[in-house]
């Protein structure tokens, strides 16, 4: 199972119900900042650190219940959001080993 985690070297802010995020890692780019809102900045606090990724059925799970509704409903359409972010440079995935 794959675990989450937001990189080091990308920064953000919560404003609200939204977040900021700007990979400072990419000096030979515009250094734009993406909003996440809603379910996306939802998502993104869920995300695990580079010393502490989130299992993936964790992170579903959180969002699961903030909606109130079943991880199954909300699957398919977070995975491929977190996949988005990943393409992005703005969020990582490693295997999950399991909990020591």
């Amino acid at each position: 199972m794959d675990s989450w985690y937001r990189p080091p070297g990308v920064a953000f802010e919560y404003y609200g119900d939204s977040v900021y995020v700007l990979d400072l890692r990419d000096v030979e780019g515009e250094l734009s900042p993406r909003a996440l809102q809603g379910p996306a900045a939802l998502i993104w606090s869920f995300l695990g650190s580079a010393d502490n990724p989130r299992p993936e059925d964790d992170v579903l799970g959180n969002v699961a219940d903030d909606f109130g509704i079943s991880i199954e409903e909300i699957r398919t359409q977070t995975v491929s959001f977190l996949l988005d972010l990943e393409r992005a440079g703005l969020a990582q995935r490693v295997e999950y080993k399991g909990r020591s």
